[in-house]
């Protein structure tokens, strides 16, 4: 900062210095006086946003694992079930209704199985392991086709990211089981 000297008529910067403490205690001062609306805004502003997806390896009583081709999905389409999670929605209940929305099934043994950052989309993912019973049928214009393949089978038909998922997912259960 400049502050202008009128004895020799010539401008002397000089710097102010703050203690962090100082700095601590004014911060504190106005979060505390802040209406809530305004601490909301500043936070939405400064921090990262994310979208928040759930996806599920499901297997039958076969052992097969459900894939779903997405009509608007990159690639060949072959993917997991899943979708976005609502404001609000808690994960579980996102993945139960996205299933049925997109296949008709209804799930049981749900089980966390990771929880991930995709940084190049701004993605959480949360993957979730469970079972069912019955047979997928197509229940959304998102949704071109949905088929059980044995693990060897799906990994033909999906990317890299997709097959590391299942395989993650898959070993967390047989650690679970040890």
């Amino acid at each position: 900062m400049e502050i202008f000297d009128d004895r020799a008529g010539k401008r002397r910067a000089t710097k102010f210095c703050y203690s962090s403490s100082m700095l601590k205690r004014a911060l504190k001062a106005l979060y505390r006086i802040a209406p809530a609306s305004l601490l909301n805004k500043a936070a939405n502003l400064l921090q990262s946003h994310f979208t928040v997806t759930v996806a599920a390896v499901v297997l039958n009583d076969d052992r097969r694992v459900l894939l779903l081709k997405h009509t608007f999905r990159n690639g060949n389409g072959w993917g997991l079930p899943g979708g976005f999670i609502t404001k609000g929605e808690q994960p579980e209940k996102a993945l139960r209704r996205e299933l049925r929305e997109e296949t008709g099934l209804e799930i049981e043994n749900v089980e966390l199985a990771l929880v991930r950052t995709v940084k190049t989309i701004q993605q959480v993912q949360i993957i979730f392991r469970c079972a069912t019973v019955g047979e997928p049928k197509v229940e959304s214009i998102e949704i071109e086709r949905c088929e059980w393949f044995q693990i060897e089978e799906a990994y033909e038909r999906l990317n890299r990211d997709q097959r590391a998922i299942i395989e993650r997912a898959l070993s967390q259960k047989e650690k679970s089981r040890a």
